[in-house]
C-alpha cells in the first residue's frame, strides 16, 4: 500500500511518474484510474499525497477535494489554460514539467504530512562500533607491514576476502589477526 496515489488520465504518464518516484526512494505509489478509486485507496492510509490532473474520469477536481481527508494533499499537474479548474489551496504544476519538480514537490508535501521517504539501502547499514573500527585498522596495519601494501590496498584486500567468504569486514579482520598471531 502506498502513501502516494497517482490518478492521472494517461496511464503511461502515471507509470513514468511512479518509476521516477521509485528511483528517488518513494516506493509507495498506487496508480488509480478514477477519483473514486483514489478515495477508496485513501481509506486504507493514514496520510499521503494524490497526484492528479484537472479532473477525473468520474468527477471534477473540486468534488474530489471536498471528499479528501485532511491528512492528504493534492498535487495537480495541469495545462496552464486549465488553471481555472483547480480549486484554491491546491498545489499545482503546469504541464509539461520536469520530473525533478514533481519529486521535489511530492517530497515537500509528504514532509508536511509527516511521512519520510524510504531510506536507501546504503543508509540502512549500521555504523561500525569503535571496537570494530580498531580491529579493522589493526588488520590493515598488519597487512601493510607484512605484505608491503598501501592502506587502500589493505582495506580492499579485507573487503574482498570478506565478500568472498560471506562474512563482514570485522569478522574477516579478526580472522586475519588470529592467523598471524
Amino acid at each position: 500500500m502506498g502513501n502516494i496515489i497517482i490518478a492521472l488520465p494517461n496511464e503511461e504518464v502515471s507509470k513514468k511518474i511512479s518509476a521516477g518516484l521509485l528511483s528517488h526512494g518513494y516506493d509507495t505509489t498506487v496508480i488509480c484510474r478514477s477519483g473514486s478509486d483514489a478515495l477508496s485507496e485513501m481509506s486504507n492510509l493514514d496520510a499521503g499525497v494524490v497526484i492528479c490532473g484537472s479532473h477525473f474520469s468520474d468527477m471534477e477536481l473540486s468534488q474530489f477535494a471536498d471528499y479528501l481527508p485532511q491528512t492528504f494533499n493534492i498535487l495537480a499537474i495541469i495545462k496552464q489554460e486549465k488553471d481555472y479548474l483547480v480549486p484554491e489551496g491546491i498545489l499545482k504544476l503546469f504541464s509539461p514539467c520536469k520530473m525533478s519538480d514533481i519529486i521535489d514537490t511530492v517530497g515537500m508535501l509528504l514532509e508536511n504530512t509527516g511521512i519520510k521517504k524510504k531510506r536507501k539501502k546504503k543508509d540502512l547499514r549500521p555504523e561500525r562500533s569503535t571496537e570494530e573500527k580498531e580491529t579493522i585498522n589493526r588488520a590493515k596495519v598488519l597487512l601493510m607491514d607484512r605484505n608491503n601494501m598501501s592502506e587502500p590496498e589493505a582495506f580492499r584486500y579485507i573487503q574482498k576476502c570478506s565478500m568472498d567468504s560471506g562474512t563482514n569486514m570485522y569478522e574477516m579482520a579478526q580472522m586475519i589477526l588470529m592467523m598471524t598471531s
